[in-house]
């Protein structure tokens, strides 16, 4: 085997091409030096020097704490500029005010209307013999008979809450024709006849009552409380979000915090390593270790960054807001916990059942199928109306003579009827009432579903945050013991009696066992989060006061 074909050791490797490496690793160190400036003064609410950053760090070197500023946020600030801002809360806010119109649609039904109508007609048509006799008119049959009518009319009609129709007018004829133009019996040629009165109309058995017929305005109400109930969900499910993506960011930015702490560690040990070996003491492999484990913690916080990042970007969207026009980076004002969240399972559903807004949606859905089954019932009943009317008549050669013999009172005019309609089928009636009928059988099936859902959440996230809190003790007892053994490393190294590899060894544990405990307050927040979202009391328990 030729010299050139032997494998090198590090060591060799270190010393025949020392300036190249050393020069790379020494990259490393400082692209890891000015990540921890930038994120320190992150993380301590002040600006990093673009120009101090630029000096200290090689050419290519990343430099992502220059020219960042950090903005102090709490979870009530960010819930309430969502509730203010969010494009969809703005949407849902519009529908309460929909519905309100189609209530109003509804009632309309129930307005007065002024009517007005006119209209003519004329005929031209031979008499038979018993029509030229009935008539008078000289001459014989076959002749022809001209008849022209004009009629109008003018008034106030409208239906009542009852289902009563009302129908208070004046109307009014001309007759021209042969008759009372040729015959010599005709007082008044043309005639004009008028009649001022008022009609009703009441149905006795399909369509009577006042649930019926505000049937459809009753629907439209409860569909509005609906809307309102829908709003206030959207809102609970952007401050559910909000609150998520919260302890996201505050995990987020203790991650920074201890990836930071990991690099500052790794360099720090290069550099010791790297006195010992001018000390006569230490090797290059150790300084390589060091630094490599540097570099490799350098790239472990920059996905930190990215994460961190990613979550600014999903608050951003939910709060209403733009990277442009929010460029500073958002540090939680609490990395701790950020709710207290009860254990009493019975007073959790409780609870649940009295402030869960899909909860009180469901029931009024239960409701508004009510509604409809008696109105479906009713339409069974054959139509059966009452129908009278009064009023005065006046017939004259003119109108306002004839209005004038009608205002005397001299004609009155009264009348009484029934109208009786009996559908031979009654499929279609039938078919209402069944469907109403399955639908409210589908609407209690939503309500005792959303119940055994409650129940089943409840019960879920009280075992999960259980599990979240010894998730909390182990960790906290690994983080302490971590430590303890770093420390003990640290005596040992300065004795000589350990190598660098164990210490890296030690500050990996070390990271790890607070990255443990970042993870385990976060997801023990998300669930608190999820918890009072499922009870129905999330933005109370936030610090809002809700009103629907």
């Amino acid at each position: 085997m030729t010299p050139e074909n032997r494998i090198k050791s590090p060591a060799a490797i270190i010393g025949s091409r020392p300036t190249l490496l050393m020069q790379i690793m020494m990259n490393h160190i400082r692209s890891a030096k000015l990540l921890l400036l930038g994120y320190s003064c992150l993380l301590s609410g002040c600006s990093t020097s673009t120009d101090t950053a630029s000096a200290q760090a090689p050419t290519g070197a990343p430099q992502p704490g220059a020219g960042t500023l950090s903005r102090t946020v709490s979870l009530r600030d960010l819930i309430g500029q969502g509730l203010e801002f969010n494009l969809d809360i703005k949407s849902a806010r519009l529908e309460p005010l929909i519905a309100a119109q189609e209530v109003r649609k509804e009632r309309a039904a129930f307005e007065p209307a002024l009517q007005a109508a006119t209209g003519t007609a004329y005929t031209k048509r031979p008499l038979n013999t018993r029509e030229l006799l009935a008539t008078g008119l000289p001459g014989t049959a076959g002749r022809d008979f001209n008849d022209g009518t004009a009629d109008y009319s003018l008034g106030i009609v409208g239906k009542l809450s009852a289902g009563t129709q009302y129908d208070l007018s004046f109307k009014g004829n001309r007759y021209r024709n042969d008759l009372n133009e040729n015959s010599l019996t005709s007082p008044f040629y043309p005639e004009y006849d008028s009649f001022a009165g008022l009609t009703l109309t009441q149905p006795l058995f399909r369509g009577a009552g006042v649930a019926v017929n505000m049937a459809p305005v009753n629907i439209a109400k409860a569909s509005e409380r609906i809307a309102v109930i829908q709003r206030s969900r959207k809102a609970e499910e952007i401050a559910l979000d909000i609150s998520i993506r919260y302890c996201d960011l505050s995990f987020a930015v203790g991650e920074i915090k201890v990836r930071t702490e990991a690099v500052r560690l790794a360099a720090a040990l290069a550099a010791d390593h790297q006195r010992r070996l001018e000390q006569g003491v230490g090797s290059n492999v150790e300084i390589l270790e060091a630094q490599s484990a540097a570099a490799s913690r350098t790239d472990e916080l920059e996905v930190s960054v990215t994460r961190l990042l990613e979550v600014q970007a999903e608050l951003c969207k939910l709060i209403g807001a733009s990277n442009d026009a929010s460029p500073d980076t958002m540090v939680p004002s609490s990395t701790g916990f950020l709710f207290d969240p009860p254990s009493d399972r019975a007073g959790l559903i409780s609870s649940a059942l009295r402030n869960r807004l899909d909860y009180r949606q469901a029931r009024i859905g239960i409701e508004k199928q009510h509604i409809q089954i008696r109105y479906a019932q009713n339409q069974q009943w054959p139509q059966l109306d009452l129908k009278a009317s009064c009023g005065v008549l006046g017939l004259d050669s003119s109108v306002g003579r004839a209005v004038a013999r009608a205002s005397s009172g001299n004609n009155p005019f009264w009348s009484v009827g029934l109208t009786l309609t009996i559908p031979l089928g009654g499929s279609e009636a039938d078919s209402q009432v069944k469907a109403a009928n399955l639908k409210n059988a589908q609407a209690l099936m939503e309500l005792q579903k959303i119940e055994q859902g409650i129940v089943i959440d409840i019960d879920s996230q009280l075992r999960i945050l259980q599990v979240h809190r010894r998730r909390i003790t182990s960790a906290r007892a690994a983080l302490e013991l971590s430590r303890q053994r770093l420390d003990a490393e640290g005596q040992k190294m300065e004795k000589g009696t350990t190598t660098g590899f164990a210490m890296l060894e030690a500050q990996k544990d070390l990271t790890a066992a607070r990255t443990q405990e970042l993870s385990a307050i976060a997801d023990f927040n998300r669930s608190a989060a999820k918890l009072a979202y499922q009870k129905g009391t999330l933005l109370q328990d936030v610090g809002f006061h809700v009103t629907e």
